[in-house]
């Protein structure tokens, strides 16, 4: 593996699942599901293999609200995350 780059980031997420239901009360149903979680991102980047461009993302998410579904407890909890790709998306 050759080592090209680095990058460290921090990061809020906040956003709702939309399942289609209450559409003629949309702005509360989004005001009273809304999700927000902070976190941490290493993104390291390099060639592997001689000449495949390898990309390799490391996130910890954490939680801030929390709330019960399909009987599964989620929030005020750390996640982790681990991508490999190719190359990173350009926006």
């Amino acid at each position: 593996f050759n080592f090209k780059k680095l990058f460290a980031g921090v990061f809020v997420d906040s956003g709702v699942a939309w399942t289609g239901e209450n559409d003629n009360d949309l702005k509360n149903y989004v005001k009273s599901n809304l999700r927000t979680n902070v976190g941490l991102n290493i993104r390291l980047y390099g060639i592997s293999f001689m000449n495949f461009p390898t990309a390799i993302d490391y996130s910890v998410a954490y939680g801030l609200d929390e709330f019960v579904d399909k009987d599964v407890k989620y929030g005020k909890e750390f996640r982790s995350y681990l991508t490999v790709l190719f190359n990173f998306m350009d926006f």
